[in-house]
C-alpha cells in the first residue's frame, strides 16, 4: 500500500513537473486571457428554431469525417439548434460544409482543448435562452448504427446532468466529451460563473483536473449529481441476467483491455469465475432436467464491478458496454494509448454490426495517428504521464 502511495506521488511530481513550464508561457500569451483574441470569425447561417442548443466542438483539418458527419446530420434531423466550434485552420472545404449544417460556426486559436472550446461557445450566446444545453466533442468515434436513438434518449431524458459514461478513476466526474444540462442548471449563477472563471489552459491535465473534475465537484455541491447513460449500475443489471457462458467470453475482452493496475483484483475473480463455471458445468451434467441457463452470483458480479470502477471505462472496457448496453461509441486514442489492438477493436466492431466503410475509415484513422511508442523520446515521456 505504501509502495503504490509513493509511486503515485513521484508519479504526480514528474507530471506537473513537465506539464507546469507550458502553463506559464501561455499565461504570458494575451490569446489565453481575451475571447475576442481567440475567436477569429463568426458565421451566422440561418435563425434559431429550437431552444435545444448542442455546441459541438470540431478539431480536424481539412476534410470531415463520417463521425463528424453522423452527428450532424441526426442533430439536423432532429432540429435542434448547433453551434459549432472549429479550429481556424480547418480548411475552405470543411468550413463549407459546416456552415451548411449549423445554425453558427465558430472559428478559434487552437488554444484550451475542449473545455476552452466550450468556455467560448458559451460565452458566444445567450444561455439563459434555452432549455437544455449539450455540450458534445469529435473525440469519439460516433458509429451510425442506433446513433439518432442515441440523441433522441439524451433529449427526451429530463435529468438536471446526463452524460454518456462517469469516470470514478482518481476522483469522481462525469465524462466531458458528451454531457448535457438542463435549464435547472445552465439559469444557474454558479455554472455561469464556473464558465466565466475557467482558465483555458491547453494542458490536459488542467482540462481534466479543474475541466471534468472540477465542473463536477461544482455540479455536485450545488445539488445536480450526473447521471451517466452507460452507468456500472446498469452494467450490473445486466450481468446479472447474462448467462455464465456469455461472462466467460466478456471477461476475456475485460482482461485483455484493462490495465495491469485492475488484472490484480480481476485475477482473483478470474478464478473464482472459472471455478464456478466448472462447478455450474458438473452440475449440468449430473442434472436429468438441464437448466438452460447458468447464473454467477451477485457476489461475483459485485466483485468484477467493484474492479471495473477502478479504471476509466472509455479507455478500458469500452466493448463491454458496447456488447451488454449498447454504446457503440468509442474513444479516437484507444489504439494511441494502447488499450486495445487494431485487429481487436476491428473484430468486435464487425461483431457488433457496424457498417463495414465506418470500420474501415477508422481503422485507417487510427493506423495514420500510430501509438504512443512511435513518438519522439519527450512527447512519448508526456504521454505516458497523461500530458498528451
Amino acid at each position: 500500500m505504501m509502495r503504490n502511495r509513493i509511486k503515485k506521488i513521484i508519479y504526480y511530481f514528474f507530471s506537473y513537473s513537465l506539464d507546469l513550464p507550458s502553463r506559464i508561457i501561455e499565461v504570458f500569451n494575451p490569446i489565453f486571457h481575451s475571447y475576442n483574441l481567440r475567436v477569429t470569425k463568426i458565421f451566422d447561417n440561418k435563425s434559431e428554431t429550437s431552444k435545444i442548443i448542442f455546441i459541438f466542438v470540431v478539431f480536424q483539418k481539412n476534410k470531415i469525417p463520417f463521425y463528424v458527419k453522423n452527428v450532424l446530420e441526426c442533430l439536423e434531423k432532429l432540429k435542434v439548434t448547433v453551434h459549432i466550434i472549429a479550429n481556424e485552420d480547418i480548411g475552405v472545404d470543411a468550413v463549407d460544409y459546416l456552415n451548411t449544417k449549423c445554425h453558427r460556426l465558430i472559428l478559434r486559436k487552437n488554444i484550451g482543448r475542449d473545455f476552452g472550446a466550450y468556455k467560448d461557445g458559451i460565452a458566444s450566446v445567450d444561455i439563459m435562452h434555452y432549455e437544455k444545453l449539450f455540450l458534445i466533442n469529435d473525440s469519439i468515434f460516433y458509429f451510425n448504427k442506433n446513433l439518432s436513438k442515441l440523441f433522441e434518449r439524451v433529449i427526451a431524458d429530463d435529468a438536471d446532468v446526463i452524460s454518456l459514461f462517469e469516470n470514478f478513476e482518481i476522483r469522481y466526474h462525469a465524462q466531458s466529451f458528451f454531457i448535457g444540462f438542463s435549464k435547472n442548471v445552465i439559469s444557474k449563477d454558479f455554472f455561469i460563473g464556473y464558465w466565466r472563471a475557467y482558465m483555458p489552459f491547453s494542458s490536459r491535465l488542467h482540462s481534466i483536473n479543474a475541466g471534468e473534475v472540477g465542473l463536477s465537484k461544482s455540479l455536485i455541491a450545488n445539488g445536480f449529481c450526473p447521471i451517466a447513460l452507460n452507468n456500472m449500475y446498469e452494467l450490473r443489471r445486466k450481468l446479472l441476467v447474462t448467462p455464465a457462458t456469455q461472462i466467460m467470453q466478456l471477461l476475456d475482452i475485460i482482461w485483455a483491455e484493462y490495465p495491469s493496475t485492475i488484472k490484480n483484483s480481476l485475477k482473483v475473480i478470474r478464478s473464482e469465475i472459472q471455478s464456478s463455471y466448472n462447478l455450474a458445468e458438473l452440475r449440468l451434467e449430473l442434472n436429468s432436467a438441464l437448466e438452460p441457463n447458468i447464473f454467477f452470483s451477485q457476489k461475483i458480479i459485485s466483485d468484477i464491478i467493484r474492479a471495473l470502477e477502478k479504471a476509466n471505462p472509455t479507455h478500458f472496457g469500452p466493448m463491454l458496454f458496447a456488447k451488454l448496453l449498447g454504446a457503440n461509441y468509442f474513444k479516437r486514442d484507444l489504439y494511441f494509448r494502447k488499450t486495445v489492438s487494431l485487429s481487436e477493436f476491428q473484430g468486435n466492431l464487425v461483431e457488433l454490426g457496424i457498417a463495414n466503410e465506418e470500420i474501415q475509415a477508422a481503422i485507417v484513422e487510427l493506423k495514420l495517428k500510430g501509438t504512443i511508442d512511435e513518438l519522439g523520446v519527450f512527447r512519448r515521456i508526456k504521454a505516458y504521464h497523461g500530458l498528451l
